[in-house]
């Protein structure tokens, strides 16, 4: 639900049912009854409205890596007149929120969120909150076991309370974090940077920590050795000109990579995906080379962020072989970064990346320049080299391909 579309004026009253000055109930929730039962100017509730039964307090969320969220409710007689929303200022999109129904007692529940600055609304749909005549009732949220408010329940029809920052100024850079839903790194903030930092996707002389960092099942190849072979070490996704990362805005890609000797026959892919539950990629920048060989820093080109909160970018680190956002060479490395954006304001233009049909996987069509394999060298491990990419020549006078072991 969006937060604009909750109610924000009072329930129609029954006119019949309003003496002045005196809060009434809606004909269809008082019992029937004789005027001697009811005294003049009481408002009445209905038995079947009453709180009946009791309501088990879910656990604390699991593999949160973010912020517990908990909102304690101590109910009224009439529990199911009682809702909330928590709404995300820094994206303005709507995280969290129980409807009327919910609760049928006293309860708290627990919820995983980002850090950000958040607007908490308590409702009550009959406009007389939840206290008073028909139980003392109250609500109170936590943040990571720190009480951030507390409501007596004398409201009327809603109660609103903002806490929290955004935290996300022009020239700060998120650090990612593992995410298990998602099996990659996420930065679940909003910044004029998300990075991956210097250690959720490099190799350390094993296979990468929590390999392979893909949202799909791309996976990296099983050959290489660290600071020797071909490696992602960081990626890092930036707002151009120094403003947030938000849909309708430039961004680039830029990873940090590992490059086998000169680095001549070693190339990158960039990709991003709009859907992280279901990516489908789409290029950014194909074929940069790196500068040589060792630790290098290649830079995709600018691209525009579409309009998804969350999104991701992939570099897809190849030892030859043609363009693809998924490599199976026995050297290259592909790793995803998530991460969050803020929503596009009302200049600015939240369409995203130029029409494209369907992923783009492969370019049967483009592929980088034969290997001279005979240049590589002739050393075991110049032949394993020469084995695993996908085009290659022996410059032996027959061009029969690769000698393989």
């Amino acid at each position: 639900m969006n937060p604009t579309e909750a109610p924000t004026d009072s329930p129609t009253k029954s006119p019949s049912k309003a003496p002045t000055g005196t809060p009434t109930k809606s004909p269809s929730k008082s019992p029937t009854m004789s005027p001697t039962e009811a005294p003049t100017g009481t408002p009445t509730k209905s038995p079947s409205d009453a709180l009946t039964t009791s309501n088990p307090t879910p656990p604390t969320p699991t593999g949160c890596n973010e912020s517990t969220l908990e909102v304690e409710v101590v109910t009224d007689d009439y529990p199911g007149e009682s809702s909330w929303t928590l709404t995300n200022l820094c994206l303005n999109t709507l995280q969290e929120s129980e409807g009327e129904g919910f609760y049928t007692a006293p309860s708290t529940t627990s919820y995983c969120v980002p850090d950000a600055q958040y607007s908490f609304v308590f409702r009550d749909s009959f406009g007389d909150g939840i206290c008073c005549e028909y139980g003392e009732g109250s609500y109170k949220v936590r943040m990571d076991g720190e009480e951030v408010i507390t409501g007596n329940g004398a409201f009327g029809d809603n109660a609103e309370t903002t806490f929290g920052t955004c935290g996300i100024f022009s020239g700060s850079t998120i650090t990612a974090d593992y995410d298990l839903g998602l099996e990659a790194p996420k930065c679940s903030a909003v910044g004029f940077a998300c990075t991956s930092g210097p250690d959720l996707i490099k190799n350390v002389g094993a296979p990468e920590l929590n390999q392979p960092n893909t949202l799909d099942a791309c996976i990296d190849g099983t050959s290489g050795a660290y600071e020797v072979d071909e490696s992602i070490e960081m990626i890092t996704v930036t707002a151009v000109g120094g403003d947030l990362l938000q849909a309708g805005g430039t961004a680039v890609v830029e990873a940090k990579v590992y490059a086998y000797e000169s680095g001549q026959n070693d190339w990158a892919d960039f990709y991003y995906a709009e859907d992280v539950t279901n990516p489908v990629w789409q290029e950014i920048t194909t074929s940069v080379k790196p500068g040589g060989g060792g630790f290098q820093t290649i830079t995709s080109g600018e691209f525009i962020l579409p309009s998804s909160t969350v999104q991701a970018v992939r570099v897809n680190f190849r030892y030859s072989g043609s363009v693809n956002s998924c490599a199976t060479g026995a050297y290259d490395d592909a790793d995803d970064l998530v991460f969050t954006v803020a929503a596009a304001d009302k200049s600015g233009s939240a369409a995203g990346f130029p029409k494209k049909t369907g992923p783009i996987n492969k370019h049967p069509t483009k592929s980088e320049p034969a290997i001279d394999c005979e240049s590589i060298g002739n050393k075991n491990k110049d032949r394993q080299r020469c084995a695993a990419a996908s085009s290659c020549v022996w410059k032996n006078g027959r061009n029969k391909g690769c000698h393989k072991m």
